[in-house]
């Protein structure tokens, strides 16, 4: 960690970092996650492969705005930025800034009100996402994998309800699911009921490989226009890098070989859907449409089919789009069921949750959700 310190400390206010979470796995699928507080205006994730005494590191960074040390309780509040800060190591903090913000963020997280807070804002990615089904009912797969990132919201704000830190749950659901189960047996379960956790990831590696090839022929960097968001610009320059899809691969091979199928197939669907994405960002930065990154405002499949209908074979493998229309209402409903079975294992622990929307897909008008 000291040579990776060293190589970032030159934009570095502070730096923290958090070890790899399966040192089991093979090296080519281990990272170190860095947050890194420096003179930024928004959150900016980068990868970088980072040359040490003891060979190549593959370094995931997000960088965060130095202002924020100052501002502990926005900090707690916030779901797995406050997750990710309390569980990461401090390696680089001159002024001693990140320890005294890290001590008080964690001391903020268990006041009740900002629990309560920080929770509600992980379940408003629920809602978001089950809102976004109805945008995309001509794609059932990933209507479907919309509704796993909604219940993946669900595990982690059971986990945050239960004191269980989960800073990489969006990417790794699965491993946060057993804990979550001794507490509420059948929650694990109701987790993948309905979507689809049954077919072998195997074959669709080279598919996810196939749809890097297509995306890097059709999308090459666009000439951002002025408005565009920078954390727009990162992630896609994060999302689009050769090296980021080999180790997601890689890690899909490890979990594989731990016999973690569902797990397995999670991180292919994730990383098909963002390998996607860069078409329809493609698209809206030349409509100069300032969007984020894996919300890019339109259906993504229309963008795909304009912009690299080549990756559209491999998409609907990977995404399961031989699912029918038939399959999204029950899902959404299970999505619902476990919504509401999340809201009552964190009221069972004495933690008061502001009143929410319920969750239902976006609806045009005169048209049925």
């Amino acid at each position: 960690m000291t040579d990776i310190t060293r190589r970032l400390a030159a934009d570095a206010a502070s730096l923290a970092w958090r070890p790899p979470g399966d040192p089991d796995f093979p090296p080519e699928a281990r990272d170190l996650d860095c947050l890194i507080f420096a003179a930024v205006s928004e959150v900016l994730p980068e990868r970088r492969v980072v040359e040490t005494a003891h060979g190549p590191a593959f370094v995931d960074l997000i960088w965060l705005p130095d202002a924020w040390l100052d501002r502990p309780d926005t900090l707690a509040r916030n779901g797995m930025l406050a997750h990710r800060i309390a569980t990461s190591r401090i390696a680089l903090d001159p002024k001693g800034r990140l320890a005294r913000a890290a001590g008080d963020v964690t001391a903020a997280m268990a006041r009740p009100e900002v629990q309560s807070a920080r929770i509600a804002g992980l379940l408003d990615m629920g809602f978001l996402t089950v809102r976004e089904v109805g945008v995309t009912r001509g794609f059932p797969g990933l209507a479907l994998f919309w509704l796993q990132i909604a219940r993946t919201a669900c595990v982690a704000a059971a986990c945050d309800a239960l004191g269980i830190l989960c800073p990489n749950v969006y990417t790794r659901p699965h491993a946060y699911l057993a804990p979550i189960e001794a507490a509420d047996p059948g929650f694990a379960d109701a987790f993948g009921d309905g979507l689809r956790g049954d077919v072998d990831p195997a074959p669709l590696i080279a598919a996810v490989e196939r749809l890097q090839d297509e995306a890097a022929r059709a999308c090459a960097e666009p000439e951002w226009f002025d408005g565009m968001r920078a954390a727009t610009r990162y992630e896609y320059r994060y999302f689009a890098a050769r090296d980021e899809t080999a180790w997601r691969m890689a890690v899909v091979r490890g979990l594989m070989a731990r016999g973690e199928r569902e797990a397995a197939l999670f991180a292919l669907r994730f990383w098909a859907y963002a390998l996607a994405c860069l078409p329809t960002v493609t698209a809206r930065n030349r409509e100069h449409m300032d969007v984020s990154y894996l919300r890019p405002a339109r259906n993504v499949r229309t963008d795909v089919l304009a912009e690299a209908p080549g990756m559209l074979g491999d998409l609907d493998a990977v995404l399961g789009n031989d699912a029918g229309p038939e399959a999204i209402g029950p899902a959404v409903a299970r999505t619902q069921d476990l919504a509401a079975r999340t809201r009552a294992l964190i009221s069972r622990h004495g933690i008061v949750l502001p009143d929410a929307p319920p969750w239902v897909p976006h609806a045009a008008p005169g048209v049925a959700a």
